[in-house]
């Protein structure tokens, strides 16, 4: 099967997809084209991918003023928001364009968390769609609010509604982007007031959370097309050796506790 994996974002956000790439292309059963930012291009292809640009650089990127304005705290919020969508809007043309022309012939599609244009270019297709996303987000469950909203005692009502509140501004936030290339491409339009990633022409959209199950334990009211994976690590190179002062850091005392993404 040809499948096009979609990630966007930083090291963090790519290389795990590289990794499950790089798993599904070694059982010989898949062939994998993987679409990402420029700065990517070497991870991929050292893995083995096939690689497609997106048409951007996230260190261009996240060295524009616009974004340093709206990411720097006591900013003014409402001129980087501004100037943040007049720089995302032609910087979008140009992803959905590039995402188009990756994605022909493919069979299936997997976009990360942030990539959620390959969900529209999968409708435009007729190809199924899955999400790949490292944290436990875009499921509704009473279990838990969304990451995005603080753990209070309201029980589990509240816990589903901040989820419904979080997919909401996603939604609001790009539909618009979205439903201008959808109404170029001959698709209909998206409600603003509907959710539309948990189906893709009538089926359930597959997710895929790339955590331990030991690490985070699966809600019980989770639909069946989610799934805990577990982490999608790269293998480290064959002939890789470690600096001699780190030998000396892990010999120095009891072996240290790492924790981090």
């Amino acid at each position: 099967m040809r499948i096009t994996l979609l990630a966007i974002g930083t090291r963090g956000d790519i290389q795990p997809l590289v990794a499950l790439g790089a798993r599904l292309q070694h059982t010989g059963r898949h062939q994998i084209c993987f679409v990402a930012p420029d700065d990517f291009s070497a991870l991929a292809t050292s893995a083995g991918l096939d690689f497609c640009s997106l048409g951007l650089s996230i260190h261009d990127l996240l060295s524009t003023p616009a974004l340093r304005t709206f990411l720097e705290p006591g900013g003014n919020l409402i001129v980087g928001l501004r100037q943040l969508l007049q720089l995302l809007r032609p910087l979008f043309d140009r992803m959905m364009e590039h995402t188009w022309s990756a994605a022909q012939g493919t069979e299936a599609i997997v976009f990360s968390t942030l990539a959620i244009g390959g969900y529209h270019v999968a409708d435009r297709l007729g190809v199924p769609a899955c999400w790949a996303i490292p944290f436990p987000a875009f499921t509704r469950t009473r279990a838990f609010p969304n990451l995005a909203f603080p753990t209070l005692p309201l029980g589990g009502r509240y816990n589903r509604l901040t989820h419904r509140l979080a997919e909401q501004a996603l939604h609001q936030f790009t539909a618009r982007f979205f439903n201008q290339w959808r109404t170029h491409c001959d698709l209909p339009p998206l409600s603003i007031f509907h959710w539309p990633y948990d189906q893709l022409r009538g089926s359930p959209v597959p997710r895929l959370y790339s955590f331990s199950p030991i690490v985070f334990s699966r809600p019980t009211d989770w639909p069946e097309d989610t799934h805990i994976t577990g982490y999608w690590f790269l293998d480290p190179p064959a002939d890789w050796q470690p600096p001699a002062d780190l030998l000396d850091f892990l010999s120095a005392g009891a072996p240290p506790v790492y924790v981090g993404f």
